[in-house]
């Protein structure tokens, strides 16, 4: 773990093989008492407001219909693809009702990382 990111998960067996947790498989760790919400992005710690959880974290962007037409127009299929596929940084909240995230702001001096 360095700057409180955690990098990996591992788990060890009861047969004592360890082995690394994809973060889609699970939903959230403790790491020395401190609580990281999982993403497909990798590992971000929560902070707790008054009954609620939340982090700042890197989400998928849902490009709309015209910039994805815009940019199959000029680059190709590629293009298309890619403005489909983008992520940027949010402040998020988890729903306490279905354990969802709430994108509440996106972040944009952020850039986005991959763990």
């Amino acid at each position: 773990m360095e700057d409180s990111i955690i990098k990996k998960v591992s788990v060890k067996y009861e047969d004592e093989t360890t082995g690394k947790l994809k973060p889609k498989d699970i939903y959230a760790v403790v790491y020395k008492g401190l609580p990281y919400i999982t993403t497909s992005y990798g590992y971000y710690p929560l902070n707790k407001n008054g009954d609620d959880f939340f982090f700042t974290g890197q989400a998928k962007v849902t490009a709309n219909a015209a910039d994805i037409a815009a940019a199959s127009f000029f680059f190709g299929i590629i293009g298309g693809l890619l403005a489909s596929n983008d992520s940027a940084v949010f402040e998020m909240k988890i729903d306490h009702l279905n354990g969802g995230f709430i994108h509440l702001r996106e972040i944009p001096s952020a850039v986005p990382v991959s763990n």
